[in-house]
């Protein structure tokens, strides 16, 4: 994780240079001033408050009565319950900040090819999941196809350690080919090859909403 974060932070820096170097736009600035919304707001939870203010609240008072009975004498006052949680929290924002970045900062003819690149990957995740049910628990192909999931308990998780995350994954996948089958129907083309990947993603989507329930999410 600690690796991710760090070099998300070249890749955030060089995706801001290239964007400034660019026309902007107002949906671009929306997205910018989203992104520097939510890291200031995690930001803002380090901020350093009077002991007196920060008192002020009884579950932070009640907070300084249980360090002080377990020995903590040096509290940080800060705004956050838990600095070090809301610290780590800053650091693990910006593998997708940096990403989110990213995507802003590609030309714009190669938006199409990311979003078709994020549901290959998501309907990749369903088949290695198709794989990880089928595969019979403790034998070779279970452990190297389920390697998070305890043997004897196959889950429906493909890349993912947690099932909240496959969900989650399928979830973004049917928004993303909902959003390509609007932009490819305002073409109104009758291109056989664009039929059949109209026909292609609708049967992806379906599939994708069909096996939410699988992953136990």
């Amino acid at each position: 994780d600690l690796l991710g974060q760090w070099l998300a932070l070249p890749l955030a820096i060089s995706a801001v240079l290239v964007v400034q170097g660019s026309p902007a736009t107002g949906l671009r600035r929306a997205a910018y001033a989203l992104a520097l919304v939510i890291v200031t707001l995690l930001a803002f939870q380090q901020l350093p408050l009077p002991e007196g203010l920060w008192r002020s609240m009884a579950v932070r008072a009640a907070l300084a009565d249980d360090l002080q009975a377990g020995g903590v004498s040096q509290v940080r006052h800060a705004w956050s319950l838990s600095p070090m949680a809301s610290e780590r929290g800053l650091w693990s924002i910006f593998p997708a900040l940096a990403l989110f970045l990213g995507a802003i900062a590609l030309p714009a003819r190669h938006h199409r090819r990311l979003l078709v690149f994020v549901v290959a990957l998501c309907t990749a995740s369903i088949a290695l999941a198709v794989i990880q049910m089928g595969a019979v628990p403790g034998e070779p192909i279970d452990r190297l196809f389920n390697p998070y999931s305890p043997s004897g308990h196959p889950a429906f998780n493909g890349f993912f350690a947690n099932p909240n995350h496959q969900a989650l994954a399928l979830a973004v996948s049917i928004v993303i080919i909902a959003a390509l089958l609007v932009s490819s129907w305002q073409r109104q083309s009758t291109n056989a090859a664009v039929i059949w990947e109209r026909l292609g993603l609708a049967a992806i989507a379906v599939v994708s909403f069909s096996v939410l329930p699988m992953t136990g999410s």
